[in-house]
């Protein structure tokens, strides 16, 4: 400091000498201070990046990481944690992309910073206005391809998203994937088909696969889903979204087919019976009793098997079930896998329990519930 004030005065008494050359010309007088303390405060200001130069990458990214697996905590104060959390990771990844330009990580950390944006976003739509001006800057001038093609997709993610509801704070919500942002409006899937071929390598393929898959599920549209699965396949072969939509496209097509489950509630059998036959994919843990209770299956399969419907139960979980399980009229009952590990929930795209298949008395798929509540309006249509 010291070393520093004599410059500042050496300074200050040069330009002393030039006032009084000019004859104490008393504007120049003031011009003089006033440049003494408009240096002054750019030094004060300089202090933390210096010492933040003395950082090493390693150690900023050291940083990062330990921001971006740190789990939230709180509970009444759940938002204001993750909010905080979010904006020091930012705060630490604009240190690196600053002190660091030619870092690495630097594709990984601009990656990550607008990942964690979008997630800012959904806790405070203040940050709105932020996320897309950064966008916007990596758009117009982007370090590579691969920036270009992420600019590309957050910008289009910020045209048709709003921020959405906000998950109510409980210890259950504590990771990032408890917040979400969701659509304003309908997918425009001309849109993202066409990043799909502008960006073929893109890291986002698999994420706007699932989008454009689902949005034409929900159209209805057979064809289309068909022809963005076999995009998948090709670029994005062993990406779970790809394996899960294979069977979810698979017991599409099976609407009105005749139905062979490979064993699971033989079709012959119900056609034999007349009839339907429901089939249900159930979790193990919906078995599990409370305390002092013996183990039961859910009521409407009670109800079910009161009315005389033949049913099968394909009981899923990483958990084996509860035994002994209650005999019920009418009822099959065998285990599977949950997930890609089993063969049977990755041939059929079982990805939601419970999920119910409608067998009709002729033997074919009349109809797939995924879901409580789908389940329920299934269970209530049957006379």
């Amino acid at each position: 400091m010291i070393g520093v004030g004599r410059v500042f005065l050496g300074w200050h008494g040069s330009q002393y000498s030039v006032t009084r050359a000019l004859g104490g010309w008393p504007a120049f007088a003031v011009l003089r201070v006033g440049l003494s303390i408009v240096l002054l405060v750019f030094w004060l200001q300089g202090i933390p990046a210096l010492a933040q130069g003395a950082r090493t990458e390693a150690a900023i990214w050291s940083q990062i990481e330990t921001l971006r697996q740190a789990p939230e905590s709180g509970e009444a104060e759940w938002f204001a944690n993750a909010a905080a959390r979010r904006r020091a990771l930012l705060a630490e990844i604009g240190n690196l992309l600053l002190l660091f330009p030619g870092s690495t990580h630097r594709e990984a950390v601009i990656a990550l910073e607008l990942d964690t944006r979008w997630e800012l976003l959904a806790l405070d739509k203040a940050e709105q206005e932020a996320f897309a001006k950064r966008v916007a800057e990596l758009a117009a001038n982007p370090p590579n391809a691969t920036i270009a093609a992420e600019a590309e997709y957050w910008r289009l993610r910020l045209a048709g998203c709003v921020p959405g509801a906000r998950p109510a704070p409980t210890s259950a919500a504590t990771s990032s994937r408890s917040v979400d942002v969701g659509y304003a409006r309908p997918l425009d899937t001309a849109t993202w088909e066409a990043f799909l071929a502008a960006h073929p390598d893109s890291p986002r393929v698999p994420i706007v696969v699932q989008d454009l898959l689902a949005a034409y599920e929900q159209r209805d549209d057979l064809p289309a889903a068909e022809r963005i699965l076999e995009l998948a396949r090709q670029r994005c072969p062993d990406a779970p979204v790809t394996r899960v939509w294979a069977g979810r496209v698979r017991r599409w097509k099976n609407i009105g087919q005749p139905m062979d489950l490979g064993g699971v509630g033989p079709s012959s059998a119900a056609s034999q019976a007349g009839g339907v036959h429901v089939v249900w994919h159930l979790s193990t843990s919906a078995l599990i009793p409370k305390p002092g209770r013996p183990v039961e299956w859910p009521e409407p399969m009670q109800r079910l098997s009161r009315s005389g419907v033949r049913q099968t139960v394909v009981l899923m979980g990483p958990a084996a079930a509860p035994q002994p399980l209650p005999a019920l009229p009418g009822l099959v009952s065998r285990e599977e896998p949950i997930g890609m590990s089993g063969e049977y929930s990755r041939a059929w795209g079982i990805t939601k329990l419970p999920t119910l298949f409608l067998i009709g008395g002729d033997g074919r798929l009349r109809a797939v519930a995924e879901g409580q509540r789908e389940a329920e309006r299934l269970i209530e249509s049957l006379p």
